[in-house]
């Protein structure tokens, strides 16, 4: 079982819509498609399973007029493996800590939690032990900072290394579009109140 959240208080989202008018518009899957694409990668490139249905909600609580600033998923991979996926753009300050973009997976004899910015811990036993903290920085103020594009960074370089070298790139285009996929999976289920089976 896995779970994942990304959450950001609505002064933050506010701020966000100032700089970047783009996240208004519906016809580019808005704010919900910017952040949750994201998680839905991570979730595929976890299991190393396709997504097989989608069940979700979705609406918008605030002022703004944007809609899908909250939804909730419950995706179901190969193999029975199962996924919660809480995306929201709308709770109250101070929000809720450690939730810009996190992950928690639940085995049989060990889970982990991992907040992308912060930590990674494993719990196993009786105790939780934390693995790895990152350098931390202010995700607002320093958009490119050396720390957050680090990763990004490395999959644009395999993909010009992979031209050079003339072989497919380690992550490709049909990853993003999978991840993209069970986003408008989402959105479509949160409009027909149905389970969404993929591929669409």
């Amino acid at each position: 079982m896995m779970r994942t959240v990304s959450a950001f208080p609505l002064p933050t989202t506010r701020e966000l819509f100032d700089d970047r008018q783009w996240m208004f518009d519906p016809a580019g899957g808005g704010l919900f498609m910017g952040m949750a694409s994201h998680n839905t990668d991570f979730l595929r490139w976890l299991t190393g399973r396709e997504v097989v249905s989608v069940y979700a909600q979705s609406t918008t609580f605030s002022d703004l007029d944007t809609p899908n600033l909250s939804v909730m998923a419950q995706i179901g991979f190969e193999d029975g493996i199962q996924a919660h996926m809480w995306i929201t753009a709308e709770l109250p300050a101070p929000s809720l800590p450690s939730s810009e973009v996190r992950f928690q997976v639940f085995g049989r004899d060990a889970m982990f939690d991992l907040e992308n910015f912060e930590f990674l811990d494993l719990g196993q036993g009786e105790s939780w032990e934390r693995i790895y903290e990152p350098e931390r920085f202010d995700y607002l103020k320093e958009p490119k900072s050396p720390i957050r594009l680090f990763p990004h960074a490395g999959v644009i370089q395999d993909f010009v290394n992979s031209i050079r070298e003339q072989r497919p790139p380690h992550v490709g285009g049909a990853e993003g579009r999978k991840a993209v996929e069970i986003c408008e999976a989402c959105l479509r289920s949160a409009q027909s109140g149905q389970v969404v089976s993929l591929p669409l």
